[in-house]
């Protein structure tokens, strides 16, 4: 059964699909694809962890691939997936073909960044940061040096020891970041206090931080 997901990023948008044609062997071996795999009990799972794997794994090569400062940048790709049952789990392969990933880069919106100390080294490195791109690429960079994790609501079911970097869906600009808490959290970058649920934020992405 042939399945086409959209999944929305943060800068970033891709179109999901089953694998068609590609063996796992000329996925490994080749070099043209860029791959990761999980195996979990539940299918589901072992997907969501192979995809996140996945956008890691590309979101590296495109740091090392584009110019040194580009920052705001978008690309479209179609993401292929194998799924197989392996005794009594799933593995999920899902991979991308190097070629076809399209890089269009987009002039970065000028925004002044207020000057907030928040006396964590970490955080103070996150709210400087006001597009997506740069946000994920710091947010890859971090993660490899275990000072953070990153994901989305489904990640962090119970998310107060989250911080919530909120992207407007049109700009891919962080319009808030809200404090680990429950309920009204404090907005870091106005000292408002805001309602992730309200129709504010009705068309934003929403990034879960924990800081380690």
């Amino acid at each position: 059964m042939n399945k086409r997901l959209m999944l929305a990023l943060p800068a970033i948008l891709l179109l999901f699909s089953r694998v068609n044609g590609q063996t796992e062997s000329e996925i490994k071996t080749t070099g043209k694809y860029l791959y990761s795999w999980a195996i979990e009990k539940n299918e589901y799972k072992a997907r969501e962890e192979a995809i996140r794997g996945l956008l890691d794994t590309i979101g590296i090569y495109l740091s090392k691939e584009l110019k040194e400062g580009t920052t705001d940048t978008v690309f479209n790709k179609v993401i292929d997936y194998f799924t197989k049952k392996v005794g009594l789990k799933w593995q999920v392969i899902a991979f991308a073909e190097k070629s076809e990933i399209e890089v269009i880069f987009e002039p970065p919106e000028q925004v002044n960044a207020p000057d907030i100390n928040t006396g964590n080294t970490v955080l103070d490195e996150l709210v400087k940061i006001r597009d997506a791109r740069s946000l994920e690429q710091k947010l890859i960079e971090l993660k490899a040096e275990l000072k953070v994790n990153f994901g989305s609501k489904v990640n962090y079911p119970n998310d107060s020891g989250c911080y919530i970097f909120i992207i407007d869906g049109k700009t891919n600009q962080i319009t808030a970041i809200l404090d680990k808490g429950t309920g009204n959290r404090k907005n870091l970058l106005s000292g408002e206090s805001e309602n992730i649920q309200g129709n504010k934020f009705i068309e934003s992405h929403f990034v879960y931080v924990v800081i380690n």
